[in-house]
């Protein structure tokens, strides 16, 4: 449906914003 659409772009977001913070803090 289209809220299952949302929700996994949702957390397709936090995941990719997940390993930026990770990867910044690595460095």
């Amino acid at each position: 449906t289209f809220v299952s659409f949302l929700f996994l772009v949702f957390l397709e977001q936090f995941a990719y914003g997940n390993l930026i913070w990770v990867a910044s803090n690595i460095d």
